[in-house]
């Protein structure tokens, strides 16, 4: 857990990261809050350096993670913290 915080803004998803969501019986919820503790789940160290920096520099941050169902989905949240969205990756 990470001492780092920022808002999440308007939290929306695109209706495909909701279907694999649905269909591995998880709620966005679980992810949201993976996120916004700085748990940047399956990203590289490379790209976990570069989310602390973006939290502390009002940049973009993006997460991913791996459902029961092994899909991935990803989490952003715009630099200017209006809001996060949940989508998947050929959604980006």
């Amino acid at each position: 857990m990470s001492d780092l915080s920022f808002e999440l803004g308007l939290i929306v998803s695109i209706p495909t990261a909701l279907a694999a969501l649905r269909r591995s019986n998880q709620s966005p919820h679980e992810f949201l809050q993976r996120h916004k503790a700085c748990d940047w789940g399956d990203l590289s160290q490379k790209d976990k350096s570069a989310n602390q920096y973006a939290v502390t520099h009002k940049k973009r941050i993006l997460s991913a993670y791996h459902t029961k169902n092994n899909e991935k989905i990803l989490i952003m949240t715009e630099s200017d913290r209006s809001v996060t969205i949940i989508l998947l990756p050929e959604d980006y």
